[in-house]
């Protein structure tokens, strides 16, 4: 039935992909979604049937090949540094509190300062957390059946960001309050702890045990449940993890060619330079010398891809 449900989801995606949409402005880009999972090599996802969904989502992008972590030093921590800051920021553990000191002196400003300065929209949105730029280490969830944990939160460990709370309660909010019908221009989306597939030892959370294929079948029934209605949208969805050497890196939307493949060597590092790119922004730390994902260029018609089933 799992099965079942994801392909029926994306056949209603390919029938809502050719109804004829009113043309995005050609020099607005569409509304990026950047989807974070947790802990699994490519060689855990691509080909396993526990993820039917992230399987048939190939088909409907760009399968970026040969994209891994930005620096292979830690824990999940420094990776989602890395996305928003260009730089692990000192820190190759998870140990982290919101404003931290050390990471911010490192990295002293980020890319959600960049949107917000240049009058872009962005937001930040993580699963189970209990309230807006919450300072929350971690929170047992059970409206998700998880925990939030601030170690994949790519905003609020910076002071630039959980400095400033009007900023942050703005931005920095719960999964509930994206809306895939007015998504903002940048939207980063992290799933709890048993949705993106990391997992815990602890029985107290439904199919979230470290290692087993039901983790697996859950976080890819996370994404199911979701990203169609966001490319139903018209967003540009880019879905990854954030270690383990080559990873899952897989990007559809408007002016994405579906069922192509990427070779080229990425990293985090190339998401961020990709972001920045696309609004002009200065690039951060090791964003500079980065080589961008390919992101940025569209038809100026924007035209949304259709799916090709395989």
């Amino acid at each position: 039935m799992r099965r079942l449900g994801a392909i029926l989801g994306l056949m209603t995606l390919e029938v809502s992909l050719m109804t004829p949409r009113v043309a995005e402005s050609a020099t607005r880009p569409p509304p990026l979604v950047i989807i974070v999972m947790e802990n699994k090599p490519a060689s855990k996802i691509v080909g396993n049937a526990s993820a039917p969904f992230m399987n048939d989502f190939i088909a409907l992008g760009v399968r970026f090949t040969n994209y891994e972590e930005g620096e292979s030093k830690g824990p999940s921590l420094p990776d989602y540094l890395q996305l928003a800051a260009g730089s692990s920021c000192g820190r190759y553990s998870d140990t982290v509190e919101p404003g931290d000191s050390e990471i911010s002196t490192r990295c002293t400003t980020t890319l959600w300062n960049q949107l917000e300065k240049s009058g872009h929209s962005w937001g930040v949105y993580m699963d189970g957390m209990p309230s807006a730029c919450s300072s929350a280490v971690t929170h047992d969830d059970p409206a998700t059946d998880g925990q939030y944990a601030l170690k994949h939160n790519p905003a609020t460990p910076f002071e630039a960001v959980f400095g400033d709370q009007a900023l942050c309660k703005a931005h920095v909010l719960p999964y509930t309050s994206l809306d895939p019908a007015k998504l903002r221009d940048v939207s980063f989306v992290s799933p709890n702890i048993c949705n993106d597939m990391h997992g815990s030892r602890s029985t107290k959370w439904t199919n979230c045990r470290s290692g087993t294929s039901a983790l697996i079948e859950r976080g890819d029934q996370w994404l199911a449940d979701r990203v169609p209605e966001m490319l139903a949208n018209g967003a540009q969805v880019f879905i990854t993890f954030d270690e383990s050497g080559t990873l899952y890196a897989v990007a559809a939307g408007p002016g994405l060619d579906a069922g192509t493949t990427d070779d080229t060597a990425y990293t985090h590092y190339s998401f961020l330079a990709a972001v920045e790119d696309r609004f002009g922004l200065a690039r951060l730390k090791a964003a500079s010398s980065a080589k961008p994902l390919p992101l940025s260029s569209f038809p100026p018609a924007l035209a949304v891809q259709s799916l090709r089933r395989r």
